[in-house]
């Protein structure tokens, strides 16, 4: 599944408000260290998962199957055993 690239540059400048930085004096010579905010690190997160989704090779999803399942969910054959699931819910949570 691939999902749309954002640019990361665009959503950090909209959530910025202009606090990201903080200045701390020492001997009278400002030093400005860069604090990233949790949306920045967020898209940050993003983009590195996206540049991964990118990068991988799709033989790892059988088609073939993905096309039998939507043929039968296409044509109302697919039935589910309520009771059945349920149970392995159950037992899979406990």
């Amino acid at each position: 599944m691939k999902i749309a690239p954002m640019s990361v540059e665009n959503m950090a400048a909209a959530t910025q408000s202009g606090s990201g930085t903080k200045s701390k004096k020492n001997n009278d010579v400002a030093t400005v260290a860069p604090q990233q905010s949790a949306d920045e690190l967020t898209q940050s997160s993003l983009h590195s998962a996206q540049v991964a989704l990118n990068n991988d090779p799709q033989d790892d999803v059988d088609m073939d199957s993905v096309t039998q399942m939507q043929a039968t969910l296409a044509d109302g054959s697919f039935t589910v055993d309520n009771d059945e699931l349920a149970a392995s819910m159950l037992s899979f949570f406990n």
